[in-house]
């Protein structure tokens, strides 16, 4: 059993749980379901295969680590994806590096 479906596990087992707290900069929390992170880890695999990424595939994901980012993470595992994180610190020239362009 891979991460993903571990997680698709315990959101089977735990819906309403809180699977993703998130502290946010003016000190509220962000709490995210397993119900709605496998509904939006649902969402993410369907618009990667939609978007013509199949299995194998590498997937960079560029943005602020929140509940939409761990979606996508595993959404990209779920279709048997590689998912490739990047530092938001990042400048242009350095994604295109790691992007091969």
């Amino acid at each position: 059993m891979n991460f993903a479906q571990l997680i698709a596990d315990a959101c089977r087992r735990h819906p309403g749980k809180a699977a993703i707290e998130l502290l946010r900069t003016d000190g509220a929390v962000e709490t995210i379901t397993f119900r709605e992170l496998d509904h939006l880890a649902i969402l993410s695999a369907r618009w990667l295969v939609e978007h013509g990424i199949n299995p194998g595939d590498r997937v960079a994901l560029l943005a602020d680590n929140d509940g939409h980012w761990i979606a996508a993470y595993l959404g990209a595992l779920r279709i048997g994806a590689v998912a490739v994180p990047l530092d938001t610190a990042y400048k242009a020239a350095q994604v295109g590096i790691v992007m091969g362009h």
